[in-house]
């Protein structure tokens, strides 16, 4: 009993002990000092990645953007390249009465805000005009629809020509002069004259309706003139007809 007795304040004062270590352990300056480098290499790398996005991003930093609508390309891209700006084409159209190579569009517009080193997309005029299929109508529409179609596809339509046959029916297409047909690609812009029905049969072609077809009114000259020649005037031509 008295051996046990002993023994006992030995084990309590061992386990202060081994408390009071841990303690100082736990609370002494390698301890502080782990944790305040800790701490040091956190603030670190945050402000280290703040400053990469800041610089990444360009915060804080904006470009007004300028007009370069109607430049040549090559001097558009000068001038964005001289404010930090990047550029691209980003499309080709056509407009009419513009000059080829030059910018149609940008994107951002003039006056908006990008950040250096940030793309302008241009539009650039191109060389030659779109073409577009033309629809069927030749023997197939009447004149308002016709030209419905027609300036839906973004042609412009010229003063009508009549020719003998049914009423406003569309018989035949001119461009530049020169007949086109059902299928046909043509420039996108074009001026489409339409040849229409005056609602006379050709039976009673007058020489008013030839006059207003280039095609009939050469036959008839070249028949004319075979007529004149035989001692006929151009009353009897027509009486004759």
């Amino acid at each position: 009993m008295k051996d046990s007795e002993n023994k006992n304040p030995q084990k309590a004062k061992s386990k202060s002990k081994k408390k009071e270590g841990l303690m100082r352990k736990l609370f002494g300056p390698v301890v502080w000092l782990n944790l305040l480098g800790m701490v040091l290499v956190a603030f670190l790398l945050f402000e280290g990645l703040k400053y990469f996005l800041n610089q990444y991003t360009c915060h804080g930093q904006e470009i007004e953007v300028p007009d370069v609508t109607g430049k040549k390309i090559s001097e558009a891209v000068a001038l964005l390249n001289t404010l930090g700006i990047e550029s691209e084409i980003a499309d080709s159209s056509h407009k009419e009465g513009a000059r080829p190579g030059t910018v149609l569009e940008q994107r951002p517009k003039r006056g908006g805000h990008v950040k250096p080193g940030r793309i302008v997309a241009l539009t650039v005029m191109s060389a030659h005009a779109p073409t577009m299929m033309l629809p069927d109508i030749l023997g197939n529409s009447s004149t308002r629809e016709a030209e419905a179609r027609l300036q839906s596809l973004g042609f412009k339509i010229g003063d009508r020509q009549h020719i003998p046959g049914d009423k406003d029916w569309v018989y035949g297409m001119l461009v530049n002069g020169k007949p086109v047909f059902n299928g046909d690609k043509v420039d996108v812009g074009s001026t489409i004259v339409l040849q229409v029905g005056s609602g006379k049969s050709e039976g009673l072609r007058t020489e008013s309706d030839s006059i207003q077809d280039p095609s009939i009114n050469e036959i008839l000259k070249d028949l004319y003139g075979d007529f004149e020649e035989e001692g006929g005037t151009q009353e009897d031509f027509y009486d004759y007809e």
